[in-house]
């Protein structure tokens, strides 16, 4: 089995897999940073939790956007499992083509969205991830990924807008009822998810333009849930899309 862990700003989403199988997983947040000894305790909770045997785990596959957390993570994967664990970057066999003037500032969850939108959809893809930052990733049918969308993350947008005013509540963003709203929550909600909505809709068409040709849409990351039945673009939810991208390039690296 491996497990496959991706390292965001907000959250660590674990994954176990059996070959290409997603049989389970879990989130902790990634803030405050913990020792290593304090994640291998974490994750051995949740292996037990979980029903998942240590020895059942023969490779680790990890991609950081979180340089104070990987090697913390390197050591808590040897001091927990005794191993070695793979961290993606863009030099490693992944099927992708990267004609981009930095490759090497790529994310490296961005190259596990490229990866499982090209291994498992074909390309002529866009990746549409809400996560911290909302990317979109565009992957095309012969491996080139030519380049990514960077806007604010609706979380991270909402968080400023109620830390900035002092008498807006904490909300749960979620879908409402109405577009028009007739109390400050709805109205909130309102302008965050049809907002938020509307701009993948705009980014995905424009991309389509610029590229001349109709791109399959895959949607994912923490609060991809809130929109999947609100836009007007045709997505497929994938809450795992990430993670499976993580497998298949630690497929692909297997040490011999």
């Amino acid at each position: 089995m491996i497990l496959a862990i991706n390292i965001g700003n907000s959250s660590l989403r674990f994954g176990v897999f059996d070959g290409r199988e997603y049989k389970t997983g879990w989130i902790l947040q990634s803030k405050p940073i913990k020792s290593a000894d304090e994640y291998v305790v974490s994750i051995h909770a949740m292996f037990s939790e979980y029903g998942i045997e240590r020895q059942w785990i023969d490779g680790v596959i990890i991609a950081s956007v979180v340089p104070q957390l990987t090697g913390i993570f390197r050591s808590a994967v040897r001091g927990l499992l005794g191993i070695e664990a793979q961290f993606i970057d863009y030099k490693m066999n992944t099927g992708l083509k990267f004609p981009i003037d930095e490759p090497a500032e790529l994310g490296a969850d961005l190259i596990a969205n490229a990866a499982a939108a090209l291994h498992l959809h074909g390309g002529n893809t866009i990746v549409a991830d809400f996560g911290t930052a909302m990317s979109f990733t565009i992957v095309n049918e012969d491996g080139n990924m030519p380049g990514v969308v960077i806007a604010p993350g609706v979380v991270s947008a909402l968080g400023s807008l109620v830390a900035d005013t002092s008498q807006l509540p904490q909300i749960e963003l979620k879908a409402p009822e109405r577009v028009i709203g007739t109390e400050t929550v709805g109205c909130i909600k309102s302008g965050m998810v049809y907002g938020w909505a509307g701009l993948l809709d705009n980014i995905v068409r424009k991309i389509d333009e610029e590229q001349q040709l109709k791109s399959k849409v895959i949607i994912t990351g923490g609060m991809a849930h809130v929109f999947k039945d609100v836009l007007m673009t045709d997505a497929v939810y994938d809450p795992h899309h990430t993670l499976k991208g993580l497998q298949i390039i630690g497929e692909l690296n297997v040490r011999k």
